[in-house]
């Protein structure tokens, strides 16, 4: 048959037979808001020219990465909405995947070596789980092409290099919705080339002197609501001032200790309504850090710059290296956590 598109959702299917698919141009297979609960090897045979899978809302245990070997063309692959803890085998042929999402299922940690293969994977989306720890064993074996991995809506307390450390190539990670209270001061020493970090809705309290120290090529910091009073001077002086800086919602200490990132804020390109509010002291709170009266006898010699507001026609938005899903999962994080904060 000539059929290119075949969707099977909502048909209460239970399960996904054995036999040898008969659609030799089908390129679209959606099998969602189904029943089905387990996704062996010897599943889907005869789908060579399939692109996309859907499988999401399903009841879904058990996923064999073999399945994937007799659909070397696929590129989408959506698991979302199931009742994963791993993901089974590994697949040893490589195939065109670039996108895997996985969020809204019940792992409880990273599984790199399932991904080492896909030598096209560009995204991974392990959004809204329950992974609080990285992967125990570092393998140089086990890394990955990936580009953008969200890691948002999951249960993370401390941020450790080994959450990364598979993921050489990432330009966008996601981190944001988590219980994130502590941030190792290497935590992205193996993805020198990110350009999008997004932290924000933590609890988050100190920023790592170092932590932005190689990395030259951030357009967008996001640290919004999280527990931070005060950013360090060391932190600021590692980040461009074309960089997109997301502070507010944090309880900023407007004292002396803020006139770096006063002075920075004026600098960059970010509009006056972005930046952040004052917590205390008390004469201050809720005002915008640049109309607040901070103290004039700080230790710093440079007056704060004049602010002219930038108007939206000439407000620049860096360009991003790689998929324009890094803005679509980092900028916009709040949109994907709904979710967390319904549950």
């Amino acid at each position: 048959m000539s059929l290119s598109y075949l969707d099977l959702s909502c048909n209460k299917l239970q399960s996904i037979g054995e036999e040898r698919w008969n659609f030799p141009l089908l390129n679209d297979l959606i099998l969602s808001n189904n029943r089905i609960a387990a996704v062996g090897a010897e599943q889907l045979k005869g789908l060579e020219t399939l692109s996309k899978l859907g499988l999401s809302y399903n009841r879904i245990s058990y996923f064999s990465a073999k399945v994937l070997e007799s659909m070397p063309n696929l590129k989408y692959l959506h698991l979302s909405f199931n009742r994963l803890l791993h993901i089974s085998d590994h697949s040893q042929r490589h195939t065109k995947l670039i996108f895997w999402a996985l969020d809204s299922n019940m792992f409880v940690s990273l599984e790199p070596s399932i991904f080492h293969d896909l030598k096209s994977l560009d995204t991974i989306d392990y959004t809204k789980n329950s992974i609080k720890d990285p992967p125990r064993v570092y393998s140089k074996n086990n890394e990955t092409s990936a580009v953008v991995l969200s890691l948002q809506c999951n249960v993370i307390e401390i941020l450790s290099p080994l959450f990364f450390d598979h993921f050489p190539h990432l330009n966008g990670i996601s981190v944001a919705n988590n219980r994130i209270r502590h941030i190792e001061e290497n935590a992205f020493r193996s993805v020198p080339n990110l350009t999008v970090i997004s932290m924000s809705d933590n609890e988050i309290n100190t920023i790592p002197r170092q932590l932005f120290q190689h990395l030259k090529n951030i357009d967008i910091l996001e640290i919004q609501f999280n527990r931070i009073q005060i950013i360090n001077s060391h932190v600021l002086h590692s980040l461009n001032t074309d960089v997109q800086l997301f502070i507010h919602g944090n309880p900023i200490l407007c004292g002396c200790q803020a006139v770096p990132l006063l002075k920075w804020l004026s600098l960059s390109a970010m509009p006056l309504s972005s930046f952040p509010s004052c917590q205390s002291p008390q004469e201050l709170q809720n005002q915008n850090i640049y109309d607040a009266k901070l103290p004039k006898d700080c230790p710093y010699s440079t007056p704060v710059p004049v602010f002219t507001e930038i108007t939206p026609t000439s407000y620049r938005i860096p360009p991003i290296d790689g998929s324009l899903i890094v803005m679509f999962l980092c900028v916009f994080s709040k949109i994907f956590c709904l979710a967390c904060e319904a549950s």
